[in-house]
Order: structure tokens, then C-alpha cells, then sequence
């Protein structure tokens, strides 16, 4: 899914609309962060492309789902030299990775220029610094992927400009290969974009975080996406009169663990083509990976999904209470679990400071580290069984609780919405806290 979040002069962020504003019958906010290069020479976006892949008078196409995927775990090379797979490109124009990620965030970018003109008027949009946020990495890929992205939304804002007032969310591939061609390599719009990203957990924290002034805390935030689950440890303090936190340091070793959405993803589809009574087809496989989103939502909201194939074929019904059972669903929880732990044993020697240490008459020593559950995966089984644990602090051996917080605000305006959206709307303050770290220590004996 992709997510944009939008401040005034320093405001409160709010939330643009991109699934209303693309005509999505469902989703409200977020997209689908896919891309259609379809049969026809057309290349879809969004919901669109969801639509189009699965259109039953013809034969299904596979989209690009995870572009972001390419980014955090792949290999850290020159993305426009890496062909687009063929079995994912029947335009019959040739298209890089880098050309797809840049053609994602033309449409993006188009969709929310749109809405802002639409509510505020065109003179909004002569003075903005566009960001992005993006998990923690070490040093060398962090600084790849924010040259990765900062050239990316460069080229979107260029091709924006280009699609014409008559967009709809599709464009013919050979055009499209024309306005890629066209792109000025040392684009002025990269002036507007802030060079670096702001840390995805630090980002999705700082909301949740900023409603208990005048205290100190620890927290560990746990963002579960689509490629990866972002666990990061941070002391922050939010001074009394203040609207948020105004100071974060990391501790220990943030890590990034290849198990969240998609991976959910693959495990059900296993689940169900292995659960099938009739022999599949490569037809039958195809549909099964263009709707695993749609029957992981089903199982998650509704308990259950009975996964239905064109021709109305229905498949072995699939609970939540099952699904949640199978062996390699309890070993994503766990490895989880072993993460987050992993992060606290790597500041040790500072969390064991902030339990005993003697503080200043405004602050008193923490007795919890707060979990702070975002992204798509915040109601997980898993942050139930977190929150059923604790921390045995060393040397002083006090037991800190694990105080997991709702994913969503007091204050929240969002509903359900706002663990997928908290990443964006952290990012779009304009105060952004002062980050220091990592600052990882040796792992020493922690013990839970």
C-alpha cells in the first residue's frame, strides 16, 4: 500500500484520500502499489491494475505488487540497468525497475496534486518539500535506498507534469517510454525533496507517543508492512507544554525482518493450493497470487475466506482460527518476538539506566517499555502474546512490562485506518524530533 500524509505551515497532518480519489469501492486512504503492464499496451496503476489483472473475459495477468520489496531487501544496484521480468511486462516495450518505481510515483503524485488543487486551490503547491520515510537500515544501504528515492520521486514529479489533464490512471506504454526518455538526469525538483528519510519507526511512533507531556519513556515500535517488520528501540521526551515529542534517541541495533504481509501472502497461498482437492492449473496459480491480498483481508477482518476462483470454483474454506495455528504462522510470531528481544539484549547497560537511574524531580524512573503496534499488521495475534511477557532488567533485576499500546490515538481521527497511515502522518510534521543514534552497546544478559 502506499500512504501520503500532508502539513500546512506546521499544522496538524491529515491524511489525503488517494483510494477515494482513485474511485477504490473499498479502500479510503491507502492504494494498492501496483502496476499492470498489460497485453493490451496499456500500463494500470493502483486499484485499476488490481481490476484489470483480474478481468474474468480474459487471461489473468500477474501486476508488480512490491516495488518497495526491491528496495529494502534486494541488491543495492543501479535499478534503471535491471529489466523489468518479462513475465511481468507484456507491453512489449521494455521497462527498468527504476522506470516502474518512477511511474508509481507520477500517479501518486498526480492523485494528490488533484485532491490539494481541488480543496485548496493551485497556489498551494508553489512552496512544498516533499519526504519519504523509510525502514532502518544500516549505513551503506540507507544512504542507497534515500538516493534510490530521492531520484525516483524526482523523475515522478516530471512525468506528473507530463500526463496531461485526461489521466485516469493508465497510460499507453510507448508513451510512457517516450516521457521516461525525456527526463532531465539533474531534475530542479530535486531541490524539494529532503534528501534523507525519516525513519519509518521513529515516524510511526511519534503521534502515538505525543499525548503524555512533560514525561520521559521508552519505547520499542514495531511496524509490520508488507516486505518487513521494522522493530526499533527509542528513549524519547516530550516537555511539558510541548504538542509532541521533541527529542528521540535510538539505542541498541534496529533491526528489519523479512517476515510481515507478503510473507503472510505466500504461507496462505501454500495453505490453499496444497489444500485443494482438484489438480490446479498455471491459470488456477495465477488467480490464486492476484487475490491472496484480498482473502488475507477477508481472514483477518472476518474471521474466515473461502477462496473463489473464476467460474465461481470455490477452494477449502480457511479460518482465522486455523490459519493462526499452522506451524509457519507461529514461527513468524516467534521470530518476532526473538527480534524484538534481540533489539532490547542490544542496550541492555540503557535501559537498565532509565529503570534505576536517579532522575530529575520532573521525571521519575520508566517501569514499562510501551509497544507501539503499526502498519497493516498492528491487530496481529502476536502483540497478545507480547503483551503477556516482560523484561528482566540487568544488572538491578526489575521486571519492566510491556505496555502495548492501542494502535490507535485518543485523539485519532482515523478509526481502523491510522496504524497503516501513522508512518505517513509522523512524517508530515514539520517539527521533526531530534534523532540520535543508533547508539547499539555490547549484548549482555538480558533475559525474558
Amino acid at each position: 500500500m502506499s500512504k501520503v500524509a500532508v502539513s500546512f505551515d506546521g499544522g496538524a497532518p491529515f491524511a489525503v484520500p488517494l483510494g477515494q480519489c482513485e474511485g477504490d469501492p473499498v479502500k479510503e486512504f491507502p492504494i494498492d502499489s501496483s502496476l499492470l503492464f498489460a497485453a493490451d499496451g496499456q500500463i494500470y496503476f493502483g486499484s485499476l491494475a488490481v481490476r484489470k489483472s483480474l478481468e474474468v473475459h480474459g487471461s489473468p495477468q500477474r501486476r508488480l505488487d512490491s516495488l518497495k520489496r526491491w528496495l529494502t531487501t534486494g541488491e543495492q544496484s543501479e535499478l534503471d540497468q535491471v529489466s523489468l521480468p518479462r513475465a511481468f511486462n507484456q507491453t512489449g516495450t521494455e521497462f527498468s525497475l527504476a522506470d516502474a518505481i518512477a511511474l508509481m510515483f507520477a500517479h501518486i503524485l498526480r492523485l494528490t496534486h488533484d485532491y490539494l488543487r481541488g480543496q485548496y486551490g493551485d497556489e498551494l503547491l508553489d512552496n512544498v518539500v516533499y519526504r519519504f520515510t523509510r525502514p532502518v537500515f544500516g549505513p551503506d544501504r540507507g544512504r542507497w535506498v534515500d538516493q534510490q528515492m530521492t531520484g525516483a520521486i524526482a523523475a515522478g514529479l516530471q512525468l506528473e507534469r507530463r500526463l496531461g489533464t485526461s489521466y485516469t490512471g493508465s497510460i499507453d506504454a510507448g508513451l510512457a517510454r517516450k516521457l521516461l526518455d525525456a527526463l532531465s538526469p539533474k531534475a530542479a525538483s530535486l531541490r524539494c525533496i529532503s534528501p534523507q528519510g525519516v525513519l519509518e519507526p521513529v515516524a510511526a511512533g511519534i503521534l502515538v507517543l505525543s499525548q503524555v507531556p512533560n514525561r520521559r519513556f521508552l519505547a520499542a515500535i514495531m511496524d509490520i508492512g508488507a516486505g518487513t517488520t521494522d522493530i526499533a528501540l527509542f528513549a524519547g521526551i516530550q516537555p511539558d507544554g510541548l504538542p509532541t515529542v521533541d527529542r528521540v534517541h535510538t539505542h541498541g541495533i534496529p533491526v528489519s525482518v523479512t517476515k510481515a504481509g507478503d510473507y503472510i501472502d505466500g504461507l496462505l497461498a501454500k495453505i490453499i493450493e496444497e489444500g485443494a482437492q482438484d489438480r490446479l492449473t498455471a491459470r488456477d496459480h495465477i488467480e490464486i497470487e492476484l487475490n491472496i491480498r484480498r482473502w488475507k483481508e477477508d481472514i483477518f477482518k472476518f474471521q474466515e475466506a473461502i477462496p473463489t476462483l473464476s467460474g465461481g470454483r470455490r477452494l477449502a474454506r480457511i479460518t482465522l482460527h486455523i490459519f493462526t495455528r499452522v506451524r509457519g504462522f507461529q514461527a513468524m510470531q516467534q521470530e518476532l518476538i526473538d527480534s524484538l528481544f534481540g533489539v532490547l539484549r542490544s542496550a541492555e547497560e540503557i535501559i537498565d539506566s532509565y529503570a534505576t537511574l536517579m532522575a530529575p524531580p520532573l521525571f521519575r524512573p520508566v517501569d514499562n517499555i510501551e509497544i507501539i503496534p503499526c502498519g497493516g499488521g498492528a491487530n496481529l495475534p502476536v502483540f497478545r502474546e507480547i503483551a503477556g511477557r516482560y523484561w528482566e532488567s540487568w544488572p538491578s533485576g526489575r521486571r519492566l512490562g510491556f505496555d502495548v499500546q492501542k494502535p490507535i490515538p485518543a485523539d485519532g481521527n482515523y478509526d481502523e485506518s491510522f496504524p497503516q497511515l501513522a508512518v505517513a502522518l509522523g512524517g508530515a510534521l514539520r517539527d521533526q524530533p531530534v534523532v540520535n543514534g543508533p547508539a547499539p552497546s555490547r549484548p549482555t544478559r538480558g533475559r525474558y
